[in-house]
């Protein structure tokens, strides 16, 4: 289950707001309203929540469960998408405190609308092909040093990287739904053998977080799987600032936003 939370503030209505842009105005705007901080992932405490399953339990793999809420955009507005009970929940609480926030930060009218609906997943026996705009792969120092800065990783060079990626963070997703109302969503993901995950294109880059900090994504990623996906799915890291939100493929508008 999920649910979206749009805002299109009225002075932003041809501006393109990217899912990062988004968040951090969001944050702005809320600094001084007492909105819950599992809104941006975040404890009480204002600690960063990543809950991540030992890797023995997961074939080596570690699966980091999908964040609450993930933030998105897109021309004039704002997006919310609460994943989960806990997550539809909270957004539903904070949704009108929101809303007045961002209408102070821009001194403007503002209208929303909510969406609800599933996050389905199931095996097909022919592959779709999906589109992220953007999948950050790692911030870990022990992989990213690996591929220095000062040079060009190449989109074959990271493909075992991307597919484990991908793979855990729809588990995790999945995982995390299924705690909710016991879908049997984790269940339906395949084996690697029956999966087929190929990756068609990308273009990897380096990500500043800040002053001190990069991480390793690709952008513009086009996949192939045997999987039929509903509703929003996330994987990889800062999925809570809306990176790595998976699209089903459509060349001709993907196309057109890669040349932007």
């Amino acid at each position: 289950m999920y649910s979206e939370l749009l805002i299109w503030p009225s002075t932003m209505a041809e501006r393109e707001l990217s899912a990062s842009e988004a968040r951090s105005l969001v944050s702005k705007a809320c600094d001084a309203f007492p909105v819950d901080p599992l809104i941006f992932n975040r404890d009480s405490s204002g600690r960063t929540l990543n809950e991540v399953a030992e890797p023995a339990e997961t074939g080596g793999v570690p699966i980091v469960a999908a964040p609450r809420v993930c933030f998105g955009g897109g021309r004039g507005f704002l997006r919310l998408t609460g994943l989960g009970r806990s997550g539809k929940t909270v957004l539903a609480e904070n949704a009108q405190l929101i809303g007045t926030a961002i209408g102070n930060l821009f001194e403007s009218p503002w209208r929303f609308k909510f969406n609800e609906g599933q996050c389905t997943i199931a095996w097909s026996p022919m592959a779709t092909m999906y589109y992220l705009p953007a999948l950050v792969l790692t911030k870990r120092g022990n992989v990213v040093d690996r591929y220095s800065k000062d040079e060009r990783s190449s989109l074959e060079q990271l493909i075992p990287l991307i597919k484990s990626t991908i793979v855990s963070g729809l588990i995790g997703q999945a995982r995390m739904l299924d705690e909710d109302d016991g879908g049997g969503r984790e269940a339906a993901i395949p084996s690697d053998e029956m999966l087929h995950l190929t990756v068609l294109s990308g273009k990897p880059m380096w990500l500043r977080i800040n002053d001190r900090a990069h991480a390793l994504m690709v952008t513009n990623l086009v996949v192939s799987m045997d999987l039929d996906l509903s509703g929003p799915w996330y994987t990889g890291k800062l999925r809570s600032r809306g990176y790595g939100r998976v699209f089903r493929h459509d060349s001709t508008r993907h196309a057109m936003r890669g040349q932007r």
